[in-house]
């Protein structure tokens, strides 16, 4: 008497052409994966290349505020120490 369906099929598989099948699955996950690191740091150099970076997350140069104008540390109690360091 013989056993036909899916649970003897599944067992007559060989174990060696499923091995062979999960490492081609994750060799190709794996490719997908460096391919869209690629385009992401691609599409990040053009953004930087063209200008459209700082627009595109909202900022631009009009509205950067300026820089602060440094302190001045000549009255500073430790300013003396900092000049004979230099």
């Amino acid at each position: 008497m013989s056993r036909s369906g899916p649970a003897t099929s599944l067992a007559s598989f060989p174990t060696r052409n499923v091995l062979e099948a999960q490492r081609d699955l994750d060799a190709a996950r794996s490719n997908e994966l460096e391919v869209r690191a690629d385009t992401l740091q691609a599409l990040v150099r053009l953004s930087r290349i063209d200008g459209s970076l700082l627009g595109r997350h909202g900022y631009s140069w009009e509205i950067a505020e300026p820089l602060p104008v440094p302190e001045d540390l000549s009255e500073h109690p430790l300013y003396s120490d900092y000049l004979s360091d230099s």
